[in-house]
């Protein structure tokens, strides 16, 4: 899963690359349909598919609900797309909640907190994260992760935990403090020169 990112801290659109299928012969796609049928342990396959997205439609509208709440409230038109993403922007930080297809039942919350240049003090910043990983402690049991030169901020919970909208309003409250002390922890050490590193040694 590839994520393109345009707003310089938005974790932007995800893109899912298809698996390459080679063409099989008529013998094979007879063993493929016997191997597929109603044989299967866990029930026919049309039937799984159909009670997943039955799943993921009634969570989606719950947390969808929520946000449309919350919107109101602050005078923002918050709302989950097509694919289930919800964009929004609070302070320099674009907001992500999403409810993805391949794991209906959780709730994820990201954003990007940091973004790191060549010149920028790279190992400090990552020695930092990783301190501030440890336990869960230093980001609220959020998780600080590295993608190319960007540091995300990415926080996931049961659909279940978000049955009121209180409980997603708070989700999100200790969200966006947390990506506030974060971004301003990161860029201090980021922004420390090559001398001052040097000094420190």
């Amino acid at each position: 899963m590839n994520l393109n990112r345009s707003h310089p801290y938005s974790p932007g659109t995800v893109t899912k690359e298809e698996p390459q299928m080679h063409q099989a012969t008529a013998r094979g796609d007879e063993k493929v349909k016997a191997g597929w049928g109603g044989n299967c342990r866990r029930g026919p396959l049309r039937k799984r598919v159909t009670l997943d997205e039955e799943r993921m439609k009634k969570n989606r509208k719950t947390i969808d609900h929520h946000l449309k709440r919350m919107g109101s409230t602050v005078g923002k038109n918050l709302s989950l797309n097509a694919e289930g993403v919800c964009y929004f922007p609070y302070q320099k930080f674009i907001i992500v909640v999403e409810i993805p297809e391949d794991n209906p039942d959780v709730c994820f919350i990201y954003t990007m907190v940091c973004r790191l240049a060549e010149s920028d003090n790279v190992m400090g910043v990552i020695k930092l994260a990783m301190e501030l990983n440890y336990m869960q402690f230093g980001t609220r049991g959020a998780t600080l992760g590295l993608e190319g030169e960007e540091v995300n901020l990415c926080f996931s919970t049961p659909i279940s935990a978000l049955s009121s909208y209180c409980d997603l309003s708070k989700v999100l409250e200790d969200f966006m403090q947390t990506a506030v002390e974060m971004n301003r922890m990161l860029d201090t050490v980021r922004s420390i020169s090559i001398s001052a590193r040097g000094e420190r040694i």
